[in-house]
């Protein structure tokens, strides 16, 4: 953690009341150790000493001391405080170190949502050392991918500020393998708006939404069903070839 200027200038000032106290218990007669151990511990808001007898408090260099050492109090809660703020902002770590993966990416591919369609195509590219980055709506499954290393942002993918912050402008291609084939013509617009090179390949529902997801952009479009029952017609079919 790096200090602010402000905490710096906070911390000079404080060595400075310290020294002006602890000359001033010297002057009132007390021994060196006892000036620097009282002023400390009065700075520090130990009240010392707990017997008053210890040193005179009606001394006037004493109570200027005193004094001095309050202020001191007051600016070690602040310097304190603005510590426990900038620890608490350090906390988005994670948050940091994928905006800074972000923006390292180019030629990437841009995924979403996360669903069982995704998570077979970040095996496979995981495995070619292929960059891609993840927008998931969902703040539960984000943080699991989070956790599984998956260059992951929680956001709506509908909006501009998701699609600038996973990089759309640099990446090469966007999947989108979201249900709604609305959803996913919307979101292809504003991606091709932003980046008119990006090749789009879509999930649809619903055969009759193609030509509308064309004129959007989308370069291919996805129907799992049919994927699904080809690879299992084709299977079928070489199964009976072999038995014959």
């Amino acid at each position: 953690m790096e200090f602010r200027a402000i905490q710096k200038l906070l911390f000079v000032i404080l060595l400075a009341i310290f020294a002006f106290s602890v000359g001033a218990a010297l002057l009132s007669g007390q021994s060196l150790f006892v000036a620097l151990f009282w002023s400390f511990m009065n700075i520090i808001g130990a009240d010392f000493p707990p017997n008053s007898t210890l040193v005179d408090p009606t001394n006037p260099l004493l109570l200027v001391a005193s004094g001095l050492d309050i202020q001191g109090k007051l600016i070690i809660t602040i310097i304190l405080t603005t510590i426990f703020y900038q620890l608490l902002g350090g906390i988005n770590w994670r948050e940091k170190v994928v905006q800074n993966k972000i923006r390292k990416l180019s030629n990437h591919i841009v995924i979403t949502p996360f669903d069982g369609i995704a998570n077979e195509m970040v095996g496979s590219l995981q495995k070619r050392k292929i960059e891609f980055i993840v927008i998931e709506q969902n703040p539960k499954i984000a943080r699991k991918m989070m956790a599984r290393g998956i260059l992951t942002i929680n956001a709506d993918p509908t909006q501009t500020e998701a699609l600038e912050g996973a990089g759309i402008r640099r990446a090469s291609h966007l999947m989108l393998l979201d249900e709604d084939d609305v959803k996913n013509t919307l979101i292809a617009i504003e991606a091709k708006r932003l980046n008119d090179k990006i090749k789009v390949v879509a999930r649809i529902k619903r055969q009759e939404d193609i030509a509308r997801m064309k004129r959007a952009g989308i370069a291919s479009l996805i129907l799992p069903e049919v994927a699904v029952g080809t690879e299992v017609a084709g299977f079928v079919i070489k199964q009976a070839g072999k038995s014959i």
